[in-house]
């Protein structure tokens, strides 16, 4: 699905004697590949962030503006004694409210409360404070992931959405859907001791964040994208870490050692070289 881009056959500058170049094309076809067999799909929660965090992933961290808290009738003490005797002394109005909402205690007064009753058209969520907030973020394949190299730095840009989940009474309820971009720089260079190409990662940043369906209300874009962005800022050396363990080692050819190896990144393209040297054939 990408167009394929023109390389060099030969690297006159480079005295190693084996060379290869590896286009965009090919890299992004690689992409692709891994897209559509799912493995650009990842949910997040409370463990997946650092411990130094600036925000946290809850609704009154991350979501204040949209945080309710019960906001209608006191009808009652909430002392399991004294409700058969108090019952009598609701009112029918609020008796009749009862039947449709939900009724919770205020920790701060120890009362009952009812929340306003929700009518059968109405799937909107009623967010508390403190609600912890899950999401399941995927890069599906219409919206392609592309790489694209310049001098020394690879950057990826994405374009997928996440859903996100409050976790209330212990069930994942769905409040938001949020579209966006998301863009990736990596380096990778050639590590002669392991003959390997080693990844490390320079920044990742969420950009264009959208809110195509939200059952809480309106969302402060702007806010919750910088929030975001804070988080991963803080999370790229622990992400670094993890992507530094995955090296891409190089093919063994039988009876032949790879000296100088080196990789190098080009403006559309890799190029990867080295001087073998060859063992006797016994």
């Amino acid at each position: 699905p990408f167009p394929s881009n023109a390389i060099p056959m030969f690297d006159s500058q480079e005295a190693n004697t084996i060379q290869v170049f590896v286009s965009e094309y090919m890299l992004n076809s690689g992409l692709w590949a891994l897209t559509t067999a799912g493995w650009f799909t990842k949910t997040f929660n409370a463990a997946s962030l650092p411990s130094n965090s600036p925000y946290q992933l809850t609704s009154s961290s991350l979501l204040p503006e949209n945080v309710q808290t019960p906001t209608t009738t006191k009808f009652l003490q909430a002392e399991p004694a004294l409700v058969a005797e108090t019952w009598v002394n609701v009112p029918k109005a609020q008796i009749d409210q009862i039947s449709s909402a939900k009724i919770a205690v205020a920790p701060a007064t120890n009362e009952l409360v009812v929340a306003a009753a929700a009518t059968a058209a109405d799937d909107r969520v009623v967010l508390g404070p403190n609600v912890p907030l899950e999401f399941t973020c995927y890069v599906n394949s219409t919206n392609l992931p592309h790489i694209t190299l310049q001098e020394n730095k690879m950057g990826i840009n994405a374009t997928g959405a996440c859903d996100v989940y409050a976790i209330i009474n212990k069930a994942n309820k769905l409040i938001l859907r949020l579209t966006g971009g998301l863009y990736v720089a990596l380096n990778a260079v050639g590590e002669p001791s392991t003959n390997s190409i080693k990844f490390s990662l320079l920044d990742l940043q969420i950009i264009n964040l959208g809110v195509p369906k939200s059952l809480i209300g309106p969302v402060n874009l702007t806010e919750l994208q910088k929030k975001l962005n804070a988080i991963l800022k803080v999370a790229i050396p622990v992400m670094n870490a993890e992507v530094q363990k995955h090296k891409l080692p190089l093919p063994q050819i039988p009876l032949a050692v790879i000296n100088n190896f080196k990789l190098n990144i080009k403006k559309g393209y890799l190029e990867v070289s080295a001087k073998p040297s060859f063992k006797p054939f016994n």
